[in-house]
Parts: C-alpha cells; structure tokens; sequence
C-alpha cells in the first residue's frame, strides 16, 4: 500500500475530497483526521515547537499508528490538518509516498476558521491545554495584542489563525522544497472551481483512477454556521492592519494578491 498526504491549514475542502475520493475512486481509500486525532496533533504541534526530537517523534508516531485503524487498499490517501510537524518524518519513510498541499486565501481562511472554529471548548483546548496548540503562536498573539489593547473575541481569534496559516503554509512549502516531483500545491478556490480540472489533476497526480463524476467534488461539507466573523473588513483596523504584516509577504509567494 501506498501512503499519499493530503495537508492544509484545515478548512479547505478536505472532507469533501475523502467522500468524493471514496464515492468514485477504484483503486484507492481516503482518510480525513483518523484517530487518535489528540494525539496526533499533539505530537505534531510539540514537533513543529522544536520540543522533541526526530527519535521521539519516530517512537510517538508508532505508539499513534497502532492505535490507527487504517482500511487495505492500493492507494491510502490521507488528508490531515493535524500533523504538520510530523510530515517530514513520515514522507522520508516512503519514497513512494506525495504530499498535495491544499492553500486557501488567508483571509477567507480566517473567517472560516473563526466561525466554524472558535466554540468555547475549541478556544479553551487551543489556549489552556499543553501541546495542543503550538506554543510560539499563543506566545506571539499576546506580544501582539500588548501593542493593541482589549479585543473582542473573533479578533483575537482571527489573529492566532493568521499566525496559524502563515506556519503551516510555510511549513508545508518548505517541505516542498526538499520533496520535488513527490509535491504539489494547489490553491483552494481553483481546486474548487466550476470546471474542477485543478481537481480532477490532483487526484489523477495522486495516481487514482477517477469513475463518473457524481458530483461530490464541489458539494461543501463542514461549513460553518455561525457568523462571529462577517468579513476581513469588519474586523478592526488594528487586526486587519497585524493580519497583512502576517499573510501577505507568504501569499504572495503563494499566488495570492495584496490582502
């Protein structure tokens, strides 16, 4: 079998790929967040932080893979946006294995993660609970907020997004580097497209063989539902101001215009 990655900030379509991936593809199984997905992100997070070592990250993913219950097939394509830190690692142990790498707008991103995102059992794992949230962006949120003053809740929130999406892009990007051939990036909005040729690509690059198109491609799963975040622009001047100077030197590399 043949591991392949799907990996993102989150909020990008993930889920709907594994489903449509599943629905009409014949040689290969999809997988979105498989459990132990605590551990996972812990483990990943504590990577990216530099808090443990390529040898304990080597021991920690074999105490997650078994717990893992991962289905046979051909292709196992894996879609996770838990487990940066820990993709090095894993896509060195295969050299068969490809990463696509799914990059949204930054700011249509940080709406979205705002609104599906910041329950307060999410905003209470994500400050308080060791690990679970990478300790250099909670630490660089505060720096920034000192400067700026009281906030309203969406506005902090959409400040440690921000932060999110430039390290985990940058992540993944510079992952690319070193991987070549074996990476792809693509961007959101032309995955999902009217046309889905970027879609209909990426699969083919991942080596799945595609049946009828039934239409689950663009269905959108997860969205959210709430509206803590209209816009970008509701958002106040001195966030929107903090947010350019995160994501917009990144997203341009990215493809992306001036925010």
């Amino acid at each position: 079998m043949i591991h392949h990655w799907i990996l993102s900030t989150g909020r990008t379509g993930t889920v709907a790929i594994a489903r449509d991936i599943n629905a009409r593809c014949t040689n290969g199984v999809a997988i979105n967040e498989p459990h132990p997905r605590a551990l996972t992100r812990m483990l990943g997070a504590m990577a990216l932080d530099g808090r443990v070592s390529p040898r304990i990250q080597s021991l920690g993913w074999h105490g997650i893979a078994a717990l893992r219950r991962e289905p046979r097939a051909e292709l196992l394509i894996e879609s996770n946006a838990l487990i940066q830190g820990l993709a090095g690692h894993l896509l060195s142990r295969s050299p068969q294995s490809q990463l696509l790498h799914i990059v949204r707008e930054p700011t249509a991103y940080i709406r979205s993660a705002v609104n599906f995102g910041a329950t307060p059992i999410k905003r209470l794992f994500s400050w308080y609970v060791p690990g679970w949230e990478l300790s250099r962006t909670k630490g660089e949120v505060r720096r920034r907020l000192r400067t700026i003053g009281p906030v309203d809740m969406p506005s902090r929130e959409a400040l440690r997004y921000a932060l999110h999406w430039r390290t985990m892009n940058s992540c993944l990007a510079e992952l690319g580097n070193d991987l070549g051939p074996r990476y792809r990036r693509v961007r959101f909005e032309d995955m999902f497209d009217s046309t889905q040729q970027v879609y209909d690509q990426s699969l083919e690059w991942l080596g799945l063989e595609l049946g009828p198109d039934q239409g689950n491609a663009v269905e959108v799963h997860n969205q959210s539902r709430r509206s803590l975040l209209r816009d970008f622009g509701s958002l106040p001047i001195e966030i929107r101001s903090q947010i350019t100077e995160i994501c917009e030197p990144l997203a341009q590399e990215l493809g992306y215009d001036t925010l």
